[in-house]
């Protein structure tokens, strides 16, 4: 029997899901796998979890292998696309499906790049769908496609090529495509722009039939435009240059014409119509933007093409919707703003009557009437009542304050013109004034915006404009003449708006009067004087404000509050209601805390408050349509910026007035002057009053003093009488002491002369005593010299019969020798120099010790002298006293003192002379311990003799070693010499010396030390250096007291500091050129070192002689010093010539012999740039979302705010306002906000939106040019740090403003930055970033490495790439350090952590520290943030470094290249070198960052990097 097999078990979704992957995995066969995806495509709508884990890279794989096959390529691509949009309803839909997905093509770059493949494909379906698949993958992942699209080969160009595709599909979803690709990215823009992206969208927009008849495709390509010009200064420039301007003309030119000869439009066509015209005109804005440098050049191009007339145009046509007329108008105010040649233009353009029927329209050639734009644009704006034209009215407003924006000549006529009318008696509807100072008739009553539009204008003209405010204040009512009352502007626009406030009429007229009145009434004493000459105005205004609060009668209200404030602020003394009443009149019937209530519930409200983000046109709701328009921007801006003026305004005593200058001219009077000078009047009528008096009783005094003058002549009479008898008598007596004290005086000075025979007698037999000694030893120091000579010569002999038979083992190992004359160069000439000092600091010792017993001689032979002197000196006394005696005789008392004191003298002279015995004594003394220093010098000058001999042993050793070496060099020198020349000579001079081998017949060629020019004489060379370079070689030697080796190393310094094009510094010190490195010639063969010799003995060199300064037994000593000298001379001068010849040697043999002539720098400023970066959102964004920058600064001062609290803080580089706000937050009484950049505006209005507007005040400018309005502050807070920390070089800035302005005890924040540096030794970024290149698909693309070397990365490398310790190579102090500090060489060194292969760089980053008192030591150089922030409560530090958490900062990472690297490295080894951090001369606030690196293993290497 046959049996029935059962049916088998039905399969579900996932079973067979996984059965289709699987099979799609192993299939070898195409056709396997073209099934198994038809299958998968299934079910990829209902289960897109299911199929793309288990069959999604099977099917990109599908991509690669299947890629010949179109029809698989096409199901495969189809079955991603369905992936990416499932069905709604399935089970399995989510959003996370789609950025899974993306992940697996963007994780992958190869993925993309299979993607991009396909659109190389003529397949039609391989291209749509591609160009689908990635705008999917874009819009899940945006950035990281991005990344890939630029890393993927020809991404862009292959992007840009679809739009060449003729097949419209395609064609669009490129569009589509790049729309998405160019929405965020400045550099895919740039890209795609520079693919002649525009001229192919400008053929996509003619094919599809332009403006007028074009569809959802032109718009596309506009919004695509507009992606590519938004923000993008390089593509507008490319724009603007390759003529597109003209085609945009052309197209507008082409809708006009267009509008003129079509019919109705069907209703579905004409939102696409319109839809099309809006994305035209906003590109023709990205132009116009009001913070871009080139909106002015943008202007005039528009203008000279005919563009701007064409808008103009558009605006006015009465076939455009009302929209579209309004966006077209605010247009026409973008394109002649501020541009002043253009504004006087712009008012002869003619335009159709916006009305039916105009006044003054004119007849155009074609027989349509036309006005000037100007009465156009009056029309629209006072004479449209119509709710749902307010657009277009608030855009022909907005045209019209373009129209004087900036422009005062345009202000003046247009508000001349409307005097004119408005005086002419003429019914004009369209004039401001007319509307402002008239009533308005029952037709205008409904239409609230037609007196606000008029009071914004009318704000416009005169704000700011003391000439417009003078002008119209001049327009009045009424002739006084005729005994009418004479009624000003002002007062009549105040009555109209009190009489409209007690009828209650709309809120929008009456904010309008407020705003002119307050923006006319500022700093304007003569209008505030017309405006409280109607005494009922503030009566009224009073009265308004303390009446209970509507609704909308807050901004009434606060208005009317701010409107008294500014009366008050501005009335003087001599004010119509003084300034006293009125003060008075506002305490009484006006609290303050009314007053300020208002003003806060004013700035409060949501109309004001809410401006900026509410929308200032018509407002369409089910409700029907509504305006919230209630202020102009100005007005909101000049709110902000009074609001606290206006609240203090109150608080001022009347005494105290404000002094307003307009024009160059102070307005108003100083009440403090004119209090100063009646007081001074007062004071001098007291005066005259007082001197009355005085002289009255001086008359009385002056009489009684001639009467008693009379008298006391009379007794002066009497009295001399009796004198002259008295003085005959006394005559007598004087003359016989005079003769007595004649004797006296005579027998002291042969009893000094006598004394001072002795002396001198002494004198001399002392010093012929210490000559003889002298003399004596200096015999036996000659002596002692001619027996070490003949020492030397045998030792020598000996010397140089070793050294024979060394010669074998010589030239055996002429490497070996190379090393061991290199190290006894160096230790021999530290150990001879040593000597050299020791010797003569004896010498100078012992010289000095004579030279002060000859002294003190000296000064006992001048106290002699003066002794003589000092009696020669008593004999003129004594002379001056006779004559004395002789002319007045009634001096007889006087006398005797004076004969008392010439006792005393003699005692004096007498004790004198003992204590010069006593002296004389101590001389004997002195020249005992002379004799004795003498003798101790004759011991040291033996022991320098015997180490003198020791050390000429060794270099006649080396000499004869040296010869041998010569000997061997200078023949291979000879065979390589060319046939015809001269044969080289050498030979070896009597001290040992041997020649340098030269061609006889070529004479000596010096290359001068800073450029290429020859001498043939280093006198020519010298001289040419001091005179071009203003350089003194000879000085420097001199200065530095140089000897042969420094002088070598000098001259090779300078030359290494030309040819890398360094400057060479004026004021050299030893420490500039103390590596022995510089030994190394520059040049090869180099005849200035050859000239050192002869240099060094001339005698511009030689020091002048100071023996004759010397007594004849120290020019003796001396003597005898410079023999010793010259011996040590000659040894110096053997030795020197020997390690020159030898370096000669090494030279050739190294062949060395390139010379590279110094480049010029070409110096250049790119740092404009600087400020400009910071005007935009986004890097504020990345540092604000930074939160360990942000956080330390805010954690320092919330936690101390006991710093903070009461100071006076400044703000340096205050970006979005964060740390002021901090600051004012933590209790700061005032808090100055600087910043050069135009986001200063934006921190002024996030400071105002956040209530801080009272304590924080901002200031724009750089912090060297702005005038702050404190001398000085508490705290400067700022974050100046940049890449690698003194990038931008912001730091600079911040010191000049701490010695400017910060206090002596101030506290900067940060207070201290040490920078780090580690060495880096990562093999995979090198791979991923630098190896790179040498393999891409197969091609090799070295070029792409070039300069690759020569930057700084920024990067935020892990921690587990530095292969050696961190090493803190500088410490900031910012409260001491100087702006010159900022630039320095400083040394590193690391020890190995692991044993690198290689270093393949450096890694240098920061931390910050934040100390809460000046006086707190600065961290020392190894202390971590951890470590500082536990050491003190309030202490805030962070670091940038790879252990901590990334930063914006990040870390700079210095790459060298591998075949310069340090390699086989071992370990434990340390590393070391220098680093300079230096400003590049083309760009002061980019870096220059130079590298030394050395280890026991590894000659020293350097590199250079640049940070821009």
């Amino acid at each position: 029997m046959f049996s029935i097999s059962s049916t088998p078990a039905k399969q579900s979704a996932g079973e067979t899901i996984t059965v289709l992957s699987g099979r799609l995995a192993s299939a070898t066969l195409l056709e396997d796998r073209r099934a198994a995806v038809l299958g998968l495509r299934s079910f990829a709508k209902d289960f897109p979890a299911s199929v793309a884990s288990g069959a999604l890279r099977s099917l990109i794989g599908s991509l690669s292998k299947d890629s010949e096959d179109v029809d698989t390529i096409k199901i495969v691509l189809e079955t991603l696309l369905m992936l990416f949009n499932p069905n709604k309803e399935s089970p399995e839909a989510s959003d996370e499906i789609a950025l899974w997905l993306a992940d697996e093509f963007t994780q992958r770059q190869e993925n993309i790049t299979l993607v991009l493949d396909f659109l190389d494909a003529p397949d039609f379906y391989s291209r749509l769908y591609s160009l689908q698949l990635l705008s999917s993958i874009f819009t899940a992942r945006t950035q990281r496609t991005e990344e890939c699209v630029l890393s993927a080969p020809l991404g862009i160009s292959r992007l840009t090529g679809v739009l060449d595709d003729q097949r419209e599909a395609i064609r669009n979803e490129g569009v589509n495509l790049l729309i998405l690709v160019t929405s965020s990215s400045i550099e895919i823009q740039k890209l795609v722009a520079f693919q002649n992206a525009f001229d192919k969208l400008f053929a996509i927009i003619d094919a599809d039939g332009s403006l007028s008849e074009g569809g959802r495709t032109v718009e596309d390509c506009l919004i695509l435009l507009a992606n590519l010009l938004r923000g993008n200064l390089a593509n507008q420039s490319l724009f603007r240059e390759s003529g597109c301007i003209g085609k945009l003309t052309e197209m507008l030119k082409g809708l006009l014409e267009a509008q003129k000869q079509e019919d109705n439009i069907a209703k579905w066509a004409q939102i696409q119509h319109n839809r099309n015209i809006y994305a035209f005109i906003s590109i023709i804005r990205l132009f116009l933007s009001a913070s871009s440098a080139e909106t002015h050049q943008n202007q005039a191009t528009f203008w000279r093409h005919g563009l701007s007339y064409l808008v103009l145009q558009l605006a006015f046509d009465a076939d455009v919707q009302i929209q579209i007329k309004a966006e077209a108008l605010a247009t026409c105010g973008d394109l002649i703003r501020n541009n002043m040649t253009i504004q006087e233009g712009f008012a002869s353009l003619m335009v159709p009557p916006p009305l039916e029927s105009t006044a003054g329209a004119t007849s155009a050639p074609n027989g349509h009437s036309k006005i000037y734009i100007i009465d156009g644009l009056l029309d629209l704006t006072l004479n449209v009542h119509d709710i749902s034209a307010f657009d277009l009215r608030f855009a022909a407003c907005q045209c019209l304050k373009a129209y004087f924006s900036n422009h005062p000549e345009v202000k003046s006529h247009f508000l001349g013109r409307a005097i004119e009318g408005y005086q002419s008696g003429r019914d004009e509807s369209a004039n401001i004034l007319s509307v402002l100072l008239r009533l308005p008739g029952d037709v205008f009553l409904s239409d609230p915006y037609r007196v606000w539009f008029a009071s914004v204008i009318a704000f416009h003209l005169l704000y700011d404009n003391p000439a417009a405010k003078g002008v119209a204040k001049g327009l009045t009512e009424g002739d006084a003449s005729k005994g009418e009352e004479v009624v000003t502007s002002i007062q009549t626009i105040t009555a109209h708006l009190l009489m409209r406030i007690r009828r209650d009429d709309d809120t929008r007229i009456l904010v309008g009067y407020l705003m002119l009145l307050l923006g006319w009434l500022f700093e304007d004493l003569d209008a505030v004087n017309d405006f409280l000459a109607e005494g009922s105005n503030v009566q009224g205004l009073i009265q308004v404000i303390s009446q209970p609060v509507r609704i909308a009668g807050e901004v009434v209200q606060g208005l009317c509050a701010m409107l008294l404030g500014i009366v008050y602020e501005f009335s003087t003394k001599d004010s119509p209601i003084p300034r006293a009443t009125l003060h008075s009149i506002l305490e009484s019937r006006l609290d303050k805390d009314g007053y300020l209530d208002r003003l806060a519930k004013l700035r409060n409200h949501p109309l004001l408050r809410e401006f900026e983000v509410t929308p200032q046109r018509l407002i369409s709701s089910p409700d029907g349509e509504e305006i919230n328009v209630f202020f102009d921007d100005v007005f909101v801006d000049f709110f902000k910026d009074n609001y606290s003026r206006t609240i203090r305004a109150i608080d001022k005593v009347p005494d105290m007035e404000v002094s307003v200058i307009t024009n160059g001219t102070e307005q108003g009077i100083s009440r403090q002057l004119v209090d100063s000078l009646r007081n001074q009047i007062d004071e001098k009528d007291h005066a005259i009053q007082e001197a009355n008096k005085a002289n009255k009783s001086l008359e009385g005094a002056v009489k009684e003093a001639q009467e008693a003058n009379r008298r006391a002549k009379e007794d002066a009479e009497a009295t001399a009488a009796k004198l002259t008898a008295e003085m005959r008598k006394l005559q007598s007596q004087h003359a016989a002491k005079i003769s007595e004290y004649e004797q006296r005086a005579a027998q002291m000075q042969q009893q000094l002369n006598a004394k001072d025979l002795q002396l001198q007698t002494q004198l001399a037999a002392k010093d012929q005593y210490l000559q003889t000694q002298l003399n004596g030893k200096a015999q036996q120091l000659q002596n002692q010299l001619n027996q070490a000579k003949k020492a030397h010569e045998v030792e020598a002999e000996r010397a140089r019969q070793r050294a024979e038979a060394e010669i074998a083992d010589l030239r055996a190992t002429v490497s070996r020798l190379e090393v061991d004359v290199m190290k006894a160069n160096k230790s021999k000439t530290v150990e001879l120099q040593a000597l050299r000092a020791e010797h003569a600091n004896l010498l100078k010792e012992h010289t000095a010790q004579l030279k002060e017993a000859n002294g003190k001689v000296e000064e006992k032979e001048k106290e002699l002298k003066n002794t003589t002197e000092e009696v020669e000196r008593l004999q003129e006394q004594v002379e001056e006293q006779r004559k004395e005696a002789e002319k007045r005789q009634d001096e007889y008392e006087k006398l005797q003192d004076e004969v008392e004191k010439l006792q005393e003298e003699a005692k004096k002279l007498r004790a004198e002379a003992e204590k010069s015995q006593q002296e004389t004594e101590k001389l004997q003394q002195e020249a005992a311990k002379t004799k004795q220093a003498v003798a101790d010098a004759g011991k040291a000058r033996d022991a320098v003799q015997s180490e003198l001999d020791d050390l000429l042993m060794v270099f006649g050793d080396l000499e004869e070693k040296l010869g041998k070496y010569k000997k061997n060099y200078g023949e291979k020198m000879s065979a390589r010499s060319e046939s015809g020349s001269s044969s080289a000579t050498s030979d070896v001079s009597d001290e040992g010396e041997w020649l340098d081998i030269e061609n006889d017949e070529e004479s000596i060629t010096i290359v001068s030390l800073f450029d290429s020019q020859t001498f043939s004489s280093w006198n020519e060379m010298l001289d040419s250096c001091k005179k071009r370079h203003d350089f003194d070689f000879i000085a420097t030697i001199k200065n530095l007291q140089l000897d042969f080796h420094g002088a070598v190393k000098l001259v090779n310094y300078i030359r290494s500091r030309v040819r890398d094009q360094q400057p060479v510094n004026k004021n050299l010190t030893l420490a500039d050129f103390e590596d022995d490195g510089y030994f190394k010639p520059v040049l090869e063969n180099d005849a200035l070192i050859v000239s050192l010799d002869e240099i060094l003995d001339s005698d511009l060199v030689k020091a002048d002689t100071t023996a004759s300064q010397l007594n004849s037994s120290q020019g003796e000593l001396l003597a005898q010093k410079q023999a010793l000298e010259a011996e040590l001379e000659s040894v110096r001068t053997q030795f020197s010539n020997y390690r020159l010849a030898v370096q000669e040697t090494l030279d050739r043999r190294w062949g060395d012999d390139t010379e590279q002539s110094p480049a010029k720098a070409v110096k250049g400023d790119r740092g404009n740039y600087y400020f400009e970066s910071y005007a935009y959102n986004e890097i504020h964004e990345t540092m604000l979302k930074d939160t360990v920058r942000t956080d330390a600064y805010r954690d320092f001062i919330y936690n101390n705010k006991h710093i903070f609290k009461g100071k006076v803080v400044l703000d340096i580089g205050c970006g979005s306002g964060i740390l002021s706000m901090f600051c004012a937050k933590a209790g700061a009484a005032r808090v100055i906000a600087v910043d050069n950049s135009d986001i200063i505006k934006k921190a002024t209005e996030n400071i105002f939106n956040n209530g801080l507007s009272d304590i924080i005040t901002c200031v724009k400018g750089a912090i060297e040019e702005v005038k702050l309005p404190v001398d000085e502050v508490d705290i400067i807070v700022s974050e100046w740090m940049g890449y690698c920390l003194l990038y931008e070089a912001m730091l600079p800035s911040v010191l000049y403003a701490r010695d400017r302005y910060l206090k002596p005890d101030g506290l900067l924040v940060p207070s201290s930055g040490t920078i780090w540096m580690a060495p880096i030794q990562d093999t995979e970024y090198m791979s991923e970033h630098i190896s790179y290149w040498r393999d891409v698909y197969g091609f090799d693309m070295k070029a792409m490495q070039e300069g690759i070397y020569d930057d700084v990365r920024v990067e935020a490398m892990p921690q587990n790439t530095l292969c050696g310790e961190p090493y803190p190579f500088k410490v900031l102090d910012l409260h001491t350090i100087k702006p010159e500090e900022l630039s320095f060489t400083a040394r590193w060194e690391s020890k190995l952590l692991r044993r690198p292969d290689g270093l393949d760089g450096f890694l240098i980053w920061f931390d910050n520290f934040f100390a809460t008192s000046r006086s707190e030591p600065v961290p020392e150089p190894m202390t971590t943030p951890e470590v500082f922030v536990k050491a003190k409560n309030g202490n805030v530090a962070f670091t940038t470094g790879p252990s901590g958490i990334v930063t914006h900062w990040k870390q700079g990472l210095l790459l060298v290249p591998p075949e310069n690297s340090p390699s086989k490295l071992e370990l434990p080894e340390t590393v070391s070198g220098q680093i300079t951090f230096a400003a590049l001369e083309e760009n002061a606030r980019a870096l220059r960052i130079d590298v030394t690196c050395s280890s026991e293993s590894q000659e020293g290497k350097k590199w250079s990097w640049k940070l821009e």
